[in-house]
């Protein structure tokens, strides 16, 4: 064991605890404070790093309600992905629409594009596609009952997940944020 610069330094091989026998962590190398002495350490070989248990619980839980609020937002968009809007927006013919969030952000970005386009006195056609098909021309009154129909098909969902994530944040133990059901469909959806 040596000295430099404020720190007691271990040979190889070697770590340094206190021979008072309060706990260390068994480090190489310890900074002494004014009051630390290098008589109040020895070295040893073999050792073995007992720490108290602690409660786990916090850390867990913290974990778990990280997962859980992820996996809520994975079951959202997995609900969205295998339950496509049912309209009849274009044409009156009631057909399938995909309202993921991908398909939400391209919907929006294509009918803003289109906005300023006409805005800007360009000529432009919007056109979108039901599930499966191909895009067709889309008048301004069928993409505004679209919007219209997806947020409210969509809205309750999110607010469905956002109480969830409440829910979650707010559990006090592992088993009360196990019971909280991040399932959607049937009498799930507010």
């Amino acid at each position: 064991m040596k000295i430099e610069n404020n720190k007691l330094i271990a040979d190889k091989g070697k770590k340094i605890i206190k021979k008072d026998g309060t706990e260390t962590d068994g480090v190489k190398v310890i900074y002494l404070a004014s009051s630390d002495s290098a008589d109040n350490y020895k070295e040893i070989d073999d050792f073995e790093i007992v720490t108290p248990p602690q409660p786990q619980e916090n850390t867990d839980l913290a974990y778990n309600k990280r997962r859980k609020i992820y996996m809520s937002k994975v079951n959202l968009a997995d609900y969205l992905e295998n339950n496509p809007l049912y309209s009849n927006c274009h044409g009156g013919e009631y057909k399938y629409y995909s309202v993921t969030e991908e398909k939400q952000n391209m919907f929006t970005s294509k009918y803003m594009a289109h906005q300023l386009l006409v805005a800007a006195g360009l000529p432009d056609v919007m056109t979108w596609n039901y599930t499966g098909g191909a895009c067709e021309p889309w008048t301004e009154e069928e993409c505004i009952q679209f919007i219209a129909e997806v947020n409210a098909y969509v809205v309750p969902l999110v607010a469905k997940q956002q109480h969830m994530e409440i829910d979650i944040l707010a559990a006090k133990t592992l088993e009360e944020l196990n019971e909280i059901n991040i399932e959607f469909g049937g009498d799930n959806v507010e």
